[in-house]
């Protein structure tokens, strides 16, 4: 766990006063990351089971509103805890774990929400434009599926620490896999050169390693300057 925590602080901040507690041990990031990072990996499995294939197609108009105001709330309750923890005094309002996590489940589901179809965009060549998200139903479905992430989270206090921490950390290098395969398969110019999935192999493979090399690099240069 301490190779995890050394990687994981390229991520977060892992002040403990501000993460989740599972069976007396303290979970490896924050708790808005955490929602941030798992809530996006339930938005792609949500999307999946709903039918969205090898859509490309960016959600529908009212709900990137949606998704973006869900993002906008993640930044101001980011912004409160950072300025009152500057101030020892709570600033806009009272920080508590419960609140960051769900801010945290809400931009995770909106940065869900756009890795979905660029990832298809950028590697399948029978991607199809239509909006990952075509209507209500299934943006209605996909925010059901955040806030059931956040009731279990926050309720199920007695959950296992490695069930928690598993999550946490399974969905940092789910969504850095993600972000950096469809990076891989641009800079190589080999958009849509997917036909069957066993092909993404390689450049999951390539965006895994890449992830971690962004992470050991993020938390060797912190660990230099804060020592």
């Amino acid at each position: 766990m301490s190779i995890v925590h050394f990687l994981l602080s390229g991520v977060c901040h892992q002040l403990p006063e501000n993460s989740l507690v599972y069976g007396g041990h303290v979970l490896p990031i924050c708790a808005r990351c955490t929602g941030t990072f798992v809530g996006a990996v339930v938005a792609l499995l949500a999307l999946w089971a709903m039918g969205s294939g090898h859509r490309s197609g960016l959600p529908f108009r009212d709900a990137l509103w949606v998704l973006g105001a869900l993002g906008a709330l993640w930044a101001v309750d980011g912004a409160n805890s950072l300025v009152s923890g500057l101030r020892g005094a709570p600033w806009l309002y009272g920080a508590t774990n419960a609140l960051r996590l769900t801010t945290g489940v809400g931009c995770g589901l909106g940065l869900g929400a756009l890795l979905y179809p660029l990832y298809h965009y950028a590697l399948f060549r029978d991607a199809t434009e239509p909006p990952v998200i075509a209507g209500w139903t299934q943006l209605a479905t996909l925010l059901a599926a955040g806030a059931a992430l956040a009731a279990v989270a926050v309720g199920w206090r007695a959950a296992p620490y490695a069930l928690w921490a598993g999550a946490a950390v399974g969905s940092v290098l789910t969504v850095f896999a993600f972000t950096n395969t469809v990076l891989v398969a641009q800079i190589a110019h080999r958009r849509g050169a997917c036909v069957r999935v066993v092909q993404v192999v390689p450049y999951w493979v390539a965006g895994a390693a890449l992830g971690l090399a962004e992470m050991t690099a993020v938390a060797l240069l912190r660990q230099m300057v804060m020592g």
